[in-house]
């Protein structure tokens, strides 16, 4: 499986720094525009590189892993985002890797042309056409796959040490993100609320950044 950070568009970006506020939209359009054959995945050094781009006075971004075989995961996607949004925070979808791409497009297929489907789930289906395989093990070995969905707050000081678990309502989601705080909340002893966990990437060792003179 080839990571993500390792194609040529990323790394042209990851190393731009007028594109670095812009690390979320960036890293998705630039995946849109890679081919799917690929079979690109959201690893450790992406991670890490999206933790570098977030600034101490921004909420930060939420991670969102689903899978096509819980569906409510995949409906309730728009809902989440909008929370995530009304926040300041940015939105990242991840899916279950050991789901291939036939079966992940045939849950948005079906999504889409459900008869009942509301605008939330025709939405959602937009939204996660763009999602990443997940195979970062910093998130794997979070337990993200124990149940779907499960989100993280990634702040510049790392993840929150509490994910978000299962679908929930939207005001369920909102309360989830109020108790997270915003970045500078989250890291505050002071303020009682749990300090967040530092991303520590694991590289292969033929895929460490390289110096630049």
């Amino acid at each position: 499986m080839t990571r993500f950070c390792d194609t040529p568009v990323v790394r042209i970006l990851a190393g731009s720094w007028p594109f670095k506020r812009f690390a979320v939209a960036l890293f998705l359009i630039a995946y849109s525009s890679i081919s799917t054959s690929e079979n690109l995945c959201f690893d450790d050094l992406m991670l890490a590189r999206l933790q570098a781009d977030q600034l101490p006075q921004s909420a930060g971004v939420l991670l969102y892993v689903w899978s096509p075989r819980m569906a409510m995961s995949a409906q309730h996607a728009a809902t989440v985002q909008a929370q995530a949004q009304a926040r300041g925070l940015g939105f990242v979808a991840l899916h279950d890797a050991q789901v291939g791409d036939a079966e992940r497009n045939a849950a948005l297929t079906r999504l889409r042309l459900r008869l009942s489907s509301a605008a939330a789930e025709q939405a959602s289906a937009q939204i996660l056409q763009r999602s990443l395989a997940l195979c970062a093990p910093a998130l794997l070995e979070r337990a993200a796959q124990r149940h779907f969905p499960t989100a993280w707050v990634l702040s510049y000081r790392g993840l929150h040490p509490r994910p978000m678990v299962g679908a929930m309502p939207a005001q369920a989601w909102a309360l989830s993100l109020a108790q997270r705080g915003a970045p500078s909340q989250v890291a505050s002893s002071d303020s009682g609320a749990p300090l967040a966990v530092p991303v520590e990437p694991k590289l292969a060792p033929d895929s460490a950044p390289k110096a630049t003179p």
